[in-house]
């Protein structure tokens, strides 16, 4: 699955699904978060998804660090993880990091 987000002025983070609901015939597994990208300065860092690390493997960021993707190992137990995205613009000093809470549906 593919969860959009938005920055709403400069200080949230607005996610298009709320949880994210994978079901039980979902055979990929992998969830994708995605930046806008274009002119907005935010993005992700290796540590962008804090999220349980026995069910979800390998999360890490593109190349140009738009979109962060884990993998929602098999066999899935039915269970909603929880989990915070942070996302983080500018460097050093003027490093800024945003995030908000939501979570992922396993079905």
């Amino acid at each position: 699955g593919i969860v959009k987000l938005r920055i709403v002025s400069e200080r949230y983070v607005v996610l298009d699904q709320h949880p994210l609901v994978v079901l039980k015939d979902d055979k990929q597994g992998h969830i994708t978060w995605e930046l806008p990208g274009g002119s907005s300065p935010w993005r992700f860092d290796n540590d962008a998804v804090a999220i349980d690390g026995s069910q979800f493997l390998g999360c890490r960021p593109d190349a140009q660090r738009l979109r962060f993707t884990c993998v929602n190992k098999s066999p899935r137990t039915a269970k909603l993880y929880q989990y915070r995205i942070t996302v983080y613009s500018g460097k050093g000093a003027d490093e800024k990091t945003i995030y908000t809470d939501s979570a992922v549906q396993n079905e």
